[in-house]
């Protein structure tokens, strides 16, 4: 506990003494303007005005909240030791809720209900954290602002497979990785199917390009194009992932394709137990910067839950001339093809 502390909030702030806030002031919504504001004193702390407000949204039925604040990596894979997590905490009724849009999540994979919050993420990061409790429920948070960035930074010096860390974080073990169970349903696949026919794409002969990534700088128009170029050449038609599909939906075209070329993002993480052959790009992490080749120390798709290793490649882009890298990923794709 710190004797003095300032908690940012989006465009508000709170002064707390240990521990208990003695002001709150910055500028806040006031029917569609906002207005300068100083509370001294105030009743609850910001984390507690959320936690609230997380509740009341929350159907009595569910015991236990496991807020996905995290990344779409961390997410992902917490899918695969949540039924263990929520042994270990007792957890009868367990809720994910998820704060962003329901069109970018995992729905797909998960094994308990999914609720989606209208709230901006961004409220999230005031909450330190990792359980709360309030109203006879447990909110479990998944992953606090702060874990986040000191994992990232012990990638810095000491490289270890992120599925450690996440393990470590909850106090499980590799043996609680379980399998995910999931289908496509017959709505998906026939509007996938639908959405390809559209774009003159055969389904049984295309390549599933994922250019774009938050966390990382994007490759040259130059390279895509030069690399789209080769696919053609070579008789594939090509599929570039667009938001004119769900997460779902996207995953399910990705577990037709004959192969997927990505940038590393979040969304390579929740294709890489599904496809066929997996070409994955890195390059440095900008924020907290992590140079390429410990970001691939880390970060290896390799080693995710239920992968086949053996049909993922991936490639340094700090390293390695976009060239080469064309030239590996052709070479690779149409190994042992007659």
């Amino acid at each position: 506990m710190k004797l003095l502390e300032k908690i940012k909030f989006l465009d508000e702030r709170e002064i707390r003494l240990l521990d208990l806030p003695i002001v709150h002031y910055g500028t806040k919504k006031v029917e569609n303007a906002k207005e300068k504001y100083i509370d001294f004193f105030p009743n609850k702390t910001f984390e507690e005005q959320v936690i609230e407000e997380i509740v009341n949204f929350i159907d009595d039925k569910y015991d236990s909240i496991y807020l996905l604040r995290s990344g779409l990596g961390e997410a992902y894979l917490v899918n695969f030791l949540i039924k263990n997590w929520c042994k270990k905490n007792n957890s009868k009724n367990p809720c994910f809720l998820n704060p962003k849009n329901p069109q970018k999540w995992w729905s797909i994979f998960s094994p308990l209900p999914m609720c989606f919050l209208n709230m901006n993420w961004q409220k999230l990061k005031v909450l330190q954290k990792s359980c709360y409790s309030i109203k006879n429920k447990k909110i479990y948070v998944f992953l606090p602002s702060k874990e986040i960035r000191a994992i990232c930074q012990k990638y810095l010096t000491n490289p270890r497979p992120h599925t450690l860390s996440l393990l470590k974080f909850v106090d499980l073990d590799t043996s609680s990785i379980s399998p995910i169970n999931f289908s496509f349903d017959d709505l998906t696949i026939e509007k996938c199917r639908k959405f390809l026919q559209n774009k003159n794409i055969d389904i049984n002969n295309f390549i599933f390009i994922s250019p774009d990534a938050l966390s990382i700088s994007a490759l040259s128009n130059d390279f895509w194009n030069k690399l789209e170029i080769q696919l053609r050449n070579l008789g594939y038609y090509i599929y570039q992932n667009s938001k004119e599909l769900s997460i779902s939906e996207s995953v399910y075209l990705a577990s037709c394709a004959k192969s997927v070329i990505a940038l590393r993002s979040g969304f390579t993480e929740g294709i890489s137990s599904v496809v066929e052959k997996m070409f994955v790009i890195y390059r440095n992490l900008k924020d907290p910067y992590i140079p390429a080749d410990q970001v691939i120390a880390a970060y290896t798709l390799k080693k995710y839950p239920y992968v086949n290793s053996e049909n993922i490649y991936e490639y340094n882009a700090e390293e390695l001339s976009e060239d080469l890298i064309i030239n590996s990923i052709i070479e690779n794709l149409t190994k042992g093809e007659d």
